[in-house]
């Protein structure tokens, strides 16, 4: 007998029906099992009923392994299209701060002065307060040090006098006084006129409401009013944007990188390399940019004299001081040392170049503020010092949180920049 040629349809690409190729291979099964019990001797009814079972046993194995694998199939497409949704929304993101970005710096460029000259030394008196001085040079809350100095000062514009008790410091006002934290002080304490440490101390220890501090916080404010006439305010916007774009940036780039090593390593390591160059560059222009100076012309001139002035302060030596008119020039400064924190060195210098007597003779009236006096300590060591406790007390410390964060008002302080 000649068999028929069989001719194989070609085959396509189309992948198979699972419910069709489970049936096959469930029908296949049966009938195999029927086969074999109706090979069986005495094979009738049972054994049909028997291999329909088997066959729907099998059946429905099958059907139930292949809704779970094409279930799971479904869910890890749908979790992968979630994925790639927030992936591309992420990149929008990015996309839209950085044209946002330099849009709002293109807008507002910063304004550009010429560098300062700043003089080798200088020993002239500055025309601002020794307060003032140390907040634009260091750029920071004044501390109370720089209180101090404004203290001393008013001394020399005859706003107050100091003299030393057998048992405390005694400040008594003689004209108007114009820093704002003395103000406070001869209206609580005392009689108006006049007030001791003393009475600072004990005051600042029942001070539930934190006055003291308040009153220290208002001088604050008064030398931050006062340093606007010095600075630049575009510049200081520019630089403080400058800083929250490139901060926002920088965490928007970090989710992007955290949803690509989500989704696998392929995208994770293309969108690694992206966003490593755009942070590169997002950096390097904050480092090249926020240099910016905070300060006007005319404060970008001062600063330079007053950090001149300081570095001579803290090497009097290089200044020979021996005739009378360098003298009354060293005590007109004496103020800003000790807002500086340089009183030490150079009281030292002037003892060396004049002596002893001759300084307690020729400045009689200056001589217990700046040299051993009270205790064996200057009258502007013992005010600073009681000065710090009280605000300290006062305020449980938390001035100094403020110290070093740099001025917050309108002009946004002064955290950086070039002078």
């Amino acid at each position: 007998m000649i068999e028929k040629p069989v001719f194989l349809r070609p085959t396509t690409n189309k992948p198979p029906n699972q419910l069709a190729v489970t049936s096959s291979i469930s029908t296949h099964i049966c009938a195999q099992s029927g086969m074999m019990l109706a090979t069986k001797k005495g094979s009738g009814t049972m054994n049909k009923w028997i291999s329909w079972l088997l066959g729907g046993i099998v059946l429905g194995w099958t059907l139930s392994n292949s809704s779970l694998a094409y279930a799971a199939t479904l869910a890890t497409n749908g979790q992968q299209q979630h994925q790639l949704v927030g992936y591309w929304g992420m990149a929008g993101l990015v996309l839209a701060g950085v044209i946002g970005t330099w849009g709002w710096l293109h807008q507002h460029p910063a304004n550009r002065y010429p560098l300062a000259i700043r003089p080798t030394h200088i020993t002239s008196q500055p025309p601002v307060s020794p307060g003032l001085a140390e907040v634009l040079v260091d750029r920071h809350w004044p501390n109370p040090a720089a209180l101090t100095g404004d203290v001393m000062a008013a001394v020399d514009r005859g706003e107050i006098e100091i003299a030393a008790t057998q048992s405390t410091v005694r400040l008594t006002r003689t004209g108007d006084v114009s820093n704002t934290f003395l103000q406070h002080c001869f209206d609580q304490l005392g009689d108006a006129d006049s007030f001791t440490l003393t009475a600072l101390a004990d005051f600042s220890k029942t001070d539930k409401r934190g006055l003291i501090g308040q009153w220290f916080r208002d001088w604050q404010s008064q030398l931050d009013a006062a340093a606007n006439a010095y600075q630049d305010p575009a510049n200081n916007l520019y630089r403080q944007r400058l800083w929250t774009f490139t901060l926002g940036l920088t965490g928007l780039i970090g989710g992007w990188l955290l949803v690509a090593w989500i989704i696998g390593p392929p995208w994770a390591l293309a969108t690694t390399l992206a966003s490593g160059l755009l942070l590169v560059f997002l950096w390097g222009y904050l480092v090249r940019h926020a240099t910016v100076t905070p300060y006007n012309a005319s404060g970008r001139q001062l600063v330079a004299n007053l950090q001149a002035l300081t570095a001579t302060l803290a090497q009097p030596t290089d200044q020979p001081a021996t005739d009378p008119d360098d003298l009354t020039r060293w005590t007109q400064l004496l103020p800003y040392a000790v807002a500086f924190g340089l009183t030490l060195s150079v009281t030292d210098q002037l003892t060396t170049n004049f002596g002893p007597g001759r300084l307690s003779i020729e400045l009689a009236d200056r001589y217990p503020l700046y040299f051993e006096s009270h205790d064996q300590q200057p009258l502007a060591t013992v005010i600073q010092q009681a000065l710090t406790h009280a605000i300290d007390v006062s305020t449980d410390g938390a001035y100094l949180s403020r110290k070093g964060s740099g001025l917050n008002g309108s002009h946004a302080g002064f955290g950086g920049g070039q002078s």
